[in-house]
């Protein structure tokens, strides 16, 4: 459609919409900017699609510079608050992303957070050289979703990092419990907690 009618707007659209459901975010990214080019006066939820489709691209400039406006507004949804704070902490602008946070937590009940909101908080306080609250964080998700054996690694090395060696070693043993073949680094670094108990 769009060879024949470069300026089908429409199909942009569902172009970027396609792309973003078989995981391409740079393909969906490009499709929705032409939409919005086209369109004549594109609304805050094709905005918010396309901030979205930058973020999942990894272009997290763009996104922050799409989220901005939108989370300014007072009626910003919890979702693009939160996505702009995801975002942010890819971007490592911290102070901004641990705002959105501060403001996300207060918009939705405790029971509502999901893993990974807890993941990326976790790796946003980690940033802040906050170690002990992102093993917390990371805990919750964990908790929530067990089958995620890089937040496991995560928590055993920050925990043999801080010299908590039985902590690093209950820690190592929950991620051989998820990883199905444990890393020989895994065994090794282990081994040192043991050593150092």
């Amino acid at each position: 459609a769009v060879t024949i009618d470069p300026e089908y707007t429409l199909a942009y659209k569902e172009l970027g919409e396609l792309y973003y459901s078989m995981k391409d975010g740079v393909k969906a990214a490009t499709a929705y900017e032409s939409y919005l080019k086209l369109k004549e006066n594109p609304t805050d939820q094709d905005k918010t699609r396309y901030a979205f489709f930058l973020f999942m691209a990894k272009d997290y400039t763009k996104a922050n510079e799409t989220f901005k406006p939108l989370a300014a507004k007072p009626d910003a949804s919890p979702t693009t608050i939160k996505y702009y704070g995801y975002s942010l902490v890819k971007a490592e602008n911290l102070a901004e992303a641990q705002k959105m946070f501060d403001r996300y937590y207060g918009m939705i009940p405790q029971d509502k957070i999901e893993a990974s909101d807890y993941n990326y908080y976790g790796e946003l306080l980690q940033s802040l050289k906050k170690d002990s609250l992102a093993i917390i964080n990371y805990k919750k998700s964990l908790a929530l979703n067990q089958d995620q054996d890089d937040i496991a690694q995560q928590i055993a090395e920050m925990q043999f990092k801080l010299k908590k060696y039985p902590e690093a070693i209950a820690a190592y043993m929950e991620l051989f419990k998820i990883r199905k073949k444990p890393l020989s680094k895994d065994y090794y670094l282990l081994g040192q907690a043991y050593y150092n108990t």
